[in-house]
Order: C-alpha cells, then structure tokens, then sequence
C-alpha cells in the first residue's frame, strides 16, 4: 500500500505540472520568467504518469497467474488504489461538490497567491530583526548584540 501511495504522489504531482504549465500557455506566461526551467518538463511528466500507471497495475499481477491467487496478496497489492479512488471521489461527492473538478487553465490565479504570503514574512522578519537588535547569526549562537 506504502508503494501504491507513492506511487499516486508522482503521478498527481505530474498532473499538477502539466495543469501549471497548461495555465502558463494559457495565460501567455513565458516559461523563461521562472526561476528553473527543466528541459523535459512536459516529456518527463507523461512519462512519469505512463510509468508509474504502469507499475501500479503490474504491483500485484502475480496472483493472476494460475495457481498463484490468493486474497491476501491481492488486497495488499491493490487496496491502496480502491482505497485512494474511493476517498477521492467520495470527497468530490459530498464535501467538495461545489468545487470545480478541474480549474480551467485561464482561470488559475499564478501571480496573487505567490505574492502575498512572501510579502507578509518578509515584512515580520524584518521586524523581527530590526525589533532584537542582533545579526541573525548572533540569535543562532545565543548572544545579543548591544
């Protein structure tokens, strides 16, 4: 199940990708504005969501061989996907009904988001710094400056 999780973590973070990079193209955002730029960005996440779809299907395939099933081994191999769609959708169903299944691409905020919590740290630990007096270094080792 631990596998399964994993397994699921990569291919959501590459659907995540992807759905940025569509909301990028979508909103005219050049991709060389960001910090990084990875070269096989788009290539690497469809490979990412082909392969680990893959392994996922194949974890348990053993015990579809004759002679080999057994109930245990199945449930341990693929109760993690029944489990992962089940609370999914579930959620979608009642909880989240009102949210959108998927944000259009034109429609994701890129900038507001990014910007304000940056703003309100910065803003607190300069005050911070400011307020004691000391050089970060100083209040890491335990001494005050005068």
């Amino acid at each position: 199940m631990i596998n399964m999780v994993a397994f699921f973590s990569w291919i959501l973070i590459s659907c995540a990708y992807l759905r940025f990079r569509a909301a990028m193209r979508a909103q005219g955002v050049d991709r060389s504005t960001l910090p990084y730029v990875s070269r096989f960005g788009k290539p690497g996440a469809y490979l990412c969501i082909i392969y680990f779809t893959a392994i996922g299907f194949l974890n348990g395939f053993n015990v579809f061989f004759p002679g080999q099933w057994s109930v245990s081994d199945f449930l341990t191999a693929y109760i993690g996907t029944l489990l992962f769609a089940v609370l999914y959708i579930g959620h979608k169903l009642t909880v989240g009904r009102r949210d959108a299944w998927v944000i259009p691409a034109g429609e994701v905020d890129l900038f507001r988001a990014h910007e304000e919590p940056i703003v309100a740290e910065t803003v607190s630990l300069d005050a911070e710094i400011s307020h004691t007096g000391s050089s970060i270094w100083k209040r890491v080792i335990g001494k005050r400056g005068k």
